[in-house]
C-alpha cells in the first residue's frame, strides 16, 4: 500500500510540475508577444484630390492666322483655382490632364484644338491656380473648316494630385 501510495504521490507530482513548467512557459512567451505588442502602425486619412471637370468652350474661337472680326476670339483662357480638402504635410505634385476632345460632339478634327495647360504644379490646402488656354489651328481645307464653324468644342480636364516620390 506504501508503494502504491508513492507511486501515485509521484504520479500526481510529475503532473503538477508538468502543469508548472506549461504555464511558466506560456507566460514567458506571453510576456514576448505582449513587447511587440508595442509596435503599432497607425495609419490616417490622407488628403486626396482627384476631380474631372467637363469644359465648354464658348464664343467664335478662331486661328491666329486669320483676320479678327467682332465677338471672335483667337484663344480662349479658362483658370482654376485648385486645393486640397485639408493641409498636407508636403505639398503634392499635381497633375493636369485634358482629354476627350471634341469638336460638335465629334473627334474628328480634335486635333485642331490646342490646349495648354500652365501653373503651378504642385498643390496643398492653400491652393493654387492654373491656368487653360485653348486655340485652334488653321484647317488645312475649306471642307474641314466647313465641318467645323459654328461648332462647340469640349474636353474633359483631370485633376490629380499625387505624393511627391
Amino acid at each position: 500500500m506504501k508503494q502504491s501510495l508513492l507511486r501515485t504521490s509521484l504520479v500526481v507530482a510529475l503532473i503538477l510540475a508538468l502543469i508548472g513548467l506549461t504555464a511558466s512557459s506560456f507566460a514567458y512567451w506571453d510576456r514576448l508577444t505582449t513587447e511587440d505588442k508595442d509596435n503599432t502602425v497607425i495609419i490616417g486619412e490622407g488628403a486626396e484630390l482627384k476631380v474631372t471637370k467637363n469644359v465648354t468652350v464658348t464664343g467664335a474661337l478662331i486661328p491666329k492666322t486669320a483676320v479678327l472680326g467682332v465677338g471672335e476670339v483667337y484663344e480662349v483662357v479658362l483658370e482654376y483655382d485648385v486645393k486640397l480638402s485639408k493641409e498636407a504635410q508636403e505639398d503634392l505634385v499635381l497633375n493636369v490632364e485634358a482629354s476627350n476632345v471634341l469638336i460638335g460632339g465629334d473627334d474628328t478634327y480634335s486635333d485642331l484644338v490646342n490646349i495648354e495647360i500652365t501653373g503651378d504644379f504642385f498643390v496643398n490646402a492653400s491652393g493654387t491656380k492654373i491656368t487653360v488656354t485653348v486655340t485652334l489651328t488653321e484647317p488645312t481645307t475649306s471642307e474641314i473648316y466647313e465641318a467645323i464653324f459654328g461648332k462647340t468644342i469640349t474636353f474633359d480636364l483631370t485633376f490629380q494630385g499625387h505624393a511627391q516620390v
